[in-house]
């Protein structure tokens, strides 16, 4: 009896693979402290998997410790009758921002407080809106040119060429600066949104199938940037533009959640 031989049982289930069941167990280990070995056993449970023909008691007995702790701080929810999905299914983290943030200024009217903490929190969701667009054109262009997709798509295309020169001068010029953190490894780290809107533009045709139509994309993204650029000059929204940012951010999330197939 042991974990490689339960890790085994996993990857045979059906849809499951090494890697698949290796990020799983990852993001199980990322909610709650425990050993790689115990966020298989975790999984392992969730897929009502018998643990005794693979563990001991005493550690049968230690994942259901972390099972029912989880469950408890609904981390983990055990599906009882759900269909298993083949792709691992989104987890939504719920945080509190800028509830507890103390500002002050000794020369700025109050409004300015209350604004800074308002688009706290729209700062975030354009953050992770940018950021999932980055992780879509990734996923997709790098299944087609591989992993060196960077310096290959859309090769004869000028305004693609400018995007790839712009990234690696910026790149270039942030590497002087060693004393200070960088964006990231990748160039695609180094664009901003109308760069990632030209990619999809330039590529449509390897991207039309995760979208509506054309339209949809372009509008949605089009008046994000707008909301973006408001944000990040340090001025606040109005009302209904809070409300479009919200509401165009949740239309993506939900597209894109219904096309993971796709991009996996």
């Amino acid at each position: 009896m042991s974990y490689k031989e339960l890790k085994k049982a996993l990857r045979e289930r059906p849809g499951n693979y090494r890697q698949l069941v290796e990020y799983r167990a990852k993001k199980i280990r990322q909610s709650e402290p425990m050993s790689m070995n115990e966020a298989y056993g975790v999984l392992a449970y969730q897929e009502k998997i018998d643990l005794s023909k693979y563990l001991d008691a005493s550690e049968i007995e230690k994942i259901r410790g972390i099972v029912h702790l989880m469950t408890q701080k609904e981390i983990l929810e055990l599906p009882a009758t759900q269909k298993r999905s083949k792709t691992p299914q989104p987890r939504i983290i719920k945080m509190a921002i800028g509830e507890d943030l103390q500002l002050s200024d000794p020369l700025l009217p109050e409004q300015v407080i209350r604004d800074a903490k308002a688009m706290t929190a729209l700062y975030a969701i354009l953050y992770v809106f940018e950021n999932s667009l980055r992780e879509v054109i990734k996923r997709r262009l790098s299944k087609k040119y591989e992993d060196n997709w960077w310096d290959t798509f859309y090769s004869s295309n000028s305004k693609i060429e400018r995007i790839r020169q712009s990234a690696k001068g910026l790149m270039q010029s942030e590497s002087q600066n060693a004393w200070h953190g960088r964006r990231g490894n990748h160039p695609i780290y180094y664009t901003n949104i109308s760069d990632l809107r030209t990619i999809i533009e330039v590529g449509w045709s390897d991207f039309h199938d995760l979208f509506p139509k054309q339209n949809w994309f372009f509008t949605r993204i089009d008046e994000l940037s707008i909301s973006r650029n408001v944000i990040d000059h340090h001025n606040p929204l109005q009302q209904d533009d809070q409300k479009r940012v919200r509401m165009y951010c949740s239309d993506w999330y939900k597209q894109i959640d219904s096309k993971k197939n796709n991009l996996i």
